[in-house]
């Protein structure tokens, strides 16, 4: 019962909270308001109709053009398709045009997994003014290298791995430990394991392959056929031929594949201590061609040194060697594999960097060719192409004596020793002439010239072309004509000729496996052939010999600093003699010196690559030989001031 006094309280004020709340929407920003709320200047909540035009219902329309934003996206998306458009006819009207040539061009650089800005500059700028007169300035290259290329996602780049991954199948299953510190993934290293016995292996080999791998199989750290620091080293070369991520040491930058591995392998050498063996020596190789990938082998020609000293304490200790071995068939022929495979490496370096001889030629012998223990050698890991016969045993003999002649080579032109006369450079061009034709006159027929089904076999014949074109190259007008023993027409016609069966074979490679999978010596016989063409260039033949050479060595510089830093000397050179070079080379070399030539990859060089207009063709006037020097001295120069006037006299 209420009591009379007491006044019943009112009711509380109830809000609409709830109610309000829903009526009005979640305030957002929208990228273009309808056309009433701009006109009543309120803000718009988006959708069509807007919650506004809805409440007063009202018209609502969007004026899609309003959107500046959107307008300057949609212009460059259309500028984008235009240029693709653009691509893609010019590609079609190549390829309707008679001119084969042009044709055969186009396609070699799409294979040669050229991007998309350095095959547009082909196709719609052929007859661009010749790039040997053009330089970005150092303004434009410091600005290139401020803008870093767009990395891939971390997403994208597992599935990448995963399809590699789910797709690869190793020819050799090994562990990774307990060998390397860098990685636990037998399956990465298994990968890597495999790319260095299929490549470049292939042409420089100076490790029993079937007893190294058994002996990694075995895990045994004693064991004197593998030891970590060759498995480190192995590993380094082998990350410049593969494109999984973790061949990197830093992700993002092909510059640093392989420099994990190449850390630990030098790391492990200093433990050594100057200890001497086999596994050391082979090490040291492989670290050799590291160095030179990285485009440092002026260290890498340290490494050549110890190998030739470690070598020479081999040799000396082979009774020893062979007598407590387990196997002595397989010990003598592992012992006679390393000597004779290091004296290969040594012998093509020494022709290579134009030094004197580390190392004296072995009193050994291979083991004679025998066709019923021929190996099948299988292209890993290109899906599809059937194994074939490796032919090693019938390789290693002829290319023994190969090396033997181009060691003779090497001593007599860069030996330390006073230059010859010119009678005595002539004499002896014309004798080493001779002794190389002899030799190719026997070679086994099953890797004869035509017969070369196997990188080792094309390696073995561009090397032989390439000890022609540089032994000719000295033949120059003797100071007496009446004492001439080799003319300089001739001379001319075999250099030209040498390098021409260069350009066909390393299109038989690109042709069968792409330039990706080329060993490194390539990238060398290129350079040569490609300065053996410059003072031809007014032959047919030997243009499009020089336009094929030029797309293999740009595609093999996207990989090696070092042929890198050959392409460049190639263009400089040309820049500096005046030549001028075959029209599709031109926006090759323009592409090359705007977007692929950095600042930065000047100053990471420390070799002593020489330039061989200077050491062989004698062009004093072009300065220093070795190419960092003489990167410092002419990188820098424009002289497109200077051809352009010589372009219009020539008009």
């Amino acid at each position: 019962m209420t009591h009379p006094r007491e006044r019943p309280l009112a009711p509380t004020f109830q809000r609409s909270t709830s109610v309000s709340t829903s009526q009005l929407p979640k305030r957002h920003n929208v990228s273009r308001a309808c056309v009433r709320c701009q006109q009543k200047k309120t803000k718009c909540f988006g959708g069509i109709p807007c919650q506004r035009c809805l409440e007063t219902k009202s018209p609502c329309v969007v004026d899609e053009t309003s959107d500046e934003r959107r307008k300057i996206m949609v212009k460059r998306r259309i500028e984008m398709l235009e240029k693709d458009q653009q691509l893609l006819f010019q590609l079609v009207d190549s390829l309707r045009d008679e001119d084969r040539r042009q044709v055969s061009d186009t396609m070699n650089l799409i294979r040669s997994d050229a991007s998309i800005d350095e095959i547009r500059s082909f196709v719609i700028s052929p007859t661009q003014p010749d790039s040997s007169t053009e330089s970005s300035s150092p303004s434009d290259k410091h600005d290139a290298d401020v803008l870093p290329a767009p990395l891939p996602s971390p997403r994208a780049r597992r599935t990448m791995l995963n399809i590699q991954r789910l797709t690869d199948n190793p020819l050799y299953r090994v562990p990774a430990h307990p060998w390397t510190s860098v990685t636990y993934d037998n399956d990465f290293v298994s990968h890597l394991v495999s790319l260095y016995f299929s490549w470049e292996h292939q042409a420089l080999s100076w490790i029993d392959r079937d007893v190294f791998l058994d002996a990694m199989k075995s895990g045994n750290l004693e064991s004197e056929f593998c030891s970590p620091f060759l498995v480190n080293a192995i590993l380094a070369v082998a990350c410049w031929f593969s494109d999984w991520p973790e061949a990197m040491a830093t992700y993002g930058d092909p510059t640093s594949k392989g420099l994990h591995f190449y850390d630990e392998a030098r790391h492990l050498l200093g433990q050594q201590e100057g200890k001497v063996s086999l596994t050391n020596a082979q090490g040291l190789g492989a670290l050799y061609t590291s160095s030179c990938m990285m485009g440092k082998d002026r260290l890498g020609w340290k490494y050549l040194v110890e190998v030739g000293d470690s070598t020479r304490q081999i040799l000396a200790r082979r009774p020893h060697f062979i007598a407590k071995a387990e196997h002595r068939e397989e010990s003598v022929r592992v012992f006679n594999t390393t000597v004779l495979g290091l004296f290969n490496l040594i012998s093509t370096a020494t022709m290579m960097l134009q030094q004197p001889a580390v190392m004296d030629k072995p009193q050994l012998k291979p083991s004679p060719g025998d066709h019923s223990q021929n190996a099948a050698w299988v292209p890993y890991p290109l899906p599809g192409d059937p194994p074939v016969p490796e032919h090693v045993r019938c390789v290693m003999p002829a290319l023994v004596d190969l090396q033997l002649i181009i060691s003779d080579i090497a001593t007599f032109f860069y030996g330390d020793h006073l230059s010859p006369l010119y009678r005595d450079v002539e004499a002896m061009v014309d004798s080493f002439y001779r002794n190389l034709k002899q030799w190719s006159l026997h070679i086994p027929e099953c890797v004869s010239l035509g017969n070369e089904s196997t990188p080792a076999a094309m390696d073995m014949h561009m090397k032989y072309h390439a000890a022609i074109a540089t032994i000719f190259g000295f033949i120059k007008p003797p100071p007496d004509p009446n004492e001439q023993v080799v003319s300089i027409d001739n001379a001319q016609y075999l250099r030209h000729s040498a390098a021409r069966h260069i350009r066909d074979l390393l299109n038989s490679h690109r042709f069968r496996w792409t330039t990706n999978w080329m060993p490194m010596n390539y990238a060398q016989y290129a350079t040569v052939a490609l300065f053996s063409l410059l003072e031809g260039l007014d032959d047919d033949e030997n243009a499009e010999a020089f336009i094929d050479l030029c797309i293999i060595l740009c595609a093999l510089s996207r990989r090696w600093l070092l042929a890198k830093g050959m392409l460049r000397l190639i263009q400089l050179t040309a820049r500096l003699k005046g030549i001028v070079l075959p029209s599709p080379t031109r926006s090759l070399f323009l592409e090359f010196g705007s977007r692929s030539w950095k600042q930065r990859d000047r100053k990471r060089f420390s070799s002593l690559y020489p330039n061989f207009a200077v050491t062989v063709q004698g062009e004093k006037d072009l300065g220093d030989a070795e190419l960092d020097n003489f990167l410092a001295k002419w990188d820098d120069l424009d002289l497109t001031s200077d051809t352009e006037e010589e372009a219009d006299d020539e008009a």
